[in-house]
C-alpha cells in the first residue's frame, strides 16, 4: 500500500514538474509611493516580469512570478550644487497568480485573459520631505510587505505573445508604512 501511494504521488509530482512553462515580459510601469508626512512620489519605471506557470489546465494556470520595477529617483537643489541626491527605486514582489485565458500558458489560444494574485515583496526608494526653507530633503526608505496585483491580457500575433495591462498595490511594514501603487503595461513574450 505504501509503495502504491509513493508511486502515485511521484507520478503526480512528475506530471506537475513537466507542465511548467517559463514566460516573461518587459514594459513600463508608473509607481506612486505615498507615505504619511512625506511628499507623494510618482516615478515612471521599467518593469521586467518573469514567471513560471504550473498546474496548467486547458484555459488556466497558476504562476509564481517576480515583477520587478526599477527607476531612478532623487532630488537636485539649484541653490546648493553639493545637495544632489540620486538614488533608485526598486519594487520586487514575489507573487502567486491565477491566470485565465490569454497568457495563462504557451499553448492557450484564447485572445483575451485575466490574472490576479497576492504575494510578499520588497520596496526601496528615496522619499522626499520639505525642510524649513522649503527645499526637498531626501530620506532612504526600504521595507517588506504584502502585495496584490490584477490585470487583463490581450493576445497578439501567432505565437501567443500578449499585451498585459496591470495594477498592483503593496503596503510596506517598516517605519514609513508606505503605500506603493503601480499601473503599467507589459509585452509578454
Amino acid at each position: 500500500m505504501k509503495k502504491l501511494l509513493a508511486l502515485t504521488l511521484s507520478l503526480c509530482l512528475c506530471g506537475t514538474a513537466f507542465s511548467q512553462t517559463f514566460m516573461q515580459g518587459i514594459g513600463r510601469n508608473i509607481v506612486t509611493q505615498t507615505t504619511s508626512g512625506y511628499k507623494t512620489q510618482t516615478l515612471p519605471s521599467v518593469i521586467y516580469s518573469p514567471r513560471f506557470a504550473f498546474l496548467e489546465a486547458e484555459g488556466s494556470s497558476f504562476s509564481i512570478g517576480l515583477p520587478i520595477s526599477f527607476a531612478f529617483s532623487g532630488v537636485y537643489h539649484i541653490r546648493n550644487e553639493d545637495a544632489i541626491t540620486l538614488g533608485s527605486m526598486l519594487n520586487a514582489p514575489l507573487m502567486l497568480d491565477f491566470n485565465n485565458g490569454a497568457g495563462s500558458g504557451k499553448s492557450n489560444e484564447s485572445r483575451v485573459g485575466f490574472f490576479f494574485g497576492a504575494g510578499f515583496g520588497y520596496q526601496t526608494n528615496i522619499i522626499l520631505q520639505k525642510d524649513y526653507t522649503g527645499n526637498d530633503i531626501a530620506f532612504p526608505m526600504s521595507g517588506f510587505g504584502p502585495a496584490g496585483e490584477a490585470g487583463i491580457r490581450f493576445a497578439v500575433g501567432k505565437h501567443q505573445h500578449n499585451i498585459e495591462f496591470r495594477i498592483s498595490y503593496m503596503k510596506t511594514h517598516d517605519t514609513s508604512r508606505s503605500g506603493v501603487f503601480g499601473i503599467g503595461c507589459v509585452f509578454g513574450y
